[in-house]
């Protein structure tokens, strides 16, 4: 910050308020112990790191502790692993191929079910092109009940662990670890 005037306030726990006056006018940011000096002339820095010694940055670390995760938070993390996909070998010349699982996908599957309800009902032996990740794929309704149980096979496991999360209390900091949930698919 050349040619500026710099003035520094100091606030319990080591929190500093940094006020520049420069030609285009005034500017004030306030930083956390330990955060990055890089930018400030040396001056200013060193005067700051005389105040923020390891023990005040330690100590003001120590405070900030994260809020205790709620239902909500195991919820987003259930429906970001729902929404992951997985992985269904058709086990022929179609080889392997991977289901995305987001809403928007969910309702492709939607229409995918209603066409495979109606060919059955009526006897029809059409097929079904259907798109995955991979690239698209023919497949018979019977094949899409196959990738139907497969996708609840990938998804009631993460269901069932955030129930288990949401009922405990209180819910560990480390839900989203990957300890708490069924491998992916």
């Amino acid at each position: 910050i050349p040619n500026a005037m710099t003035d520094l306030e100091f606030f319990p726990g080591g929190l500093v308020s940094i006020c520049t006056l420069q030609g285009d006018g005034y500017h004030r940011e306030t930083r956390q112990p330990g955060a990055d000096l890089s930018d400030l002339p040396d001056d200013v820095r060193a005067e700051i790191e005389a105040v923020w010694t390891p023990e005040v940055v330690a100590a003001w670390q120590a405070s900030q502790v994260p809020p205790a995760p709620t239902k909500a938070h195991v919820y987003a993390e259930r429906d970001r692993r729902l929404a992951m996909g997985f992985s269904y070998d058709f086990g022929d010349g179609r080889g392997v191929h991977r289901f995305g699982t987001t809403d928007a996908d969910k309702r492709g599957w939607d229409e995918v079910s209603e066409l495979a309800d109606v060919l059955r009902r009526t006897g029809s032996s059409a097929g079904i092109t259907i798109a995955t990740e991979t690239g698209p794929a023919r497949i018979t309704p019977a094949e899409w009940d196959a990738i139907l149980l497969a996708s609840a096979a990938m998804r009631q496991p993460i269901w069932q662990a955030s129930f288990l999360l949401t009922a405990l209390d209180p819910i560990p900091a480390d839900y989203a670890d990957d300890v708490h949930w069924p491998p992916a698919a």
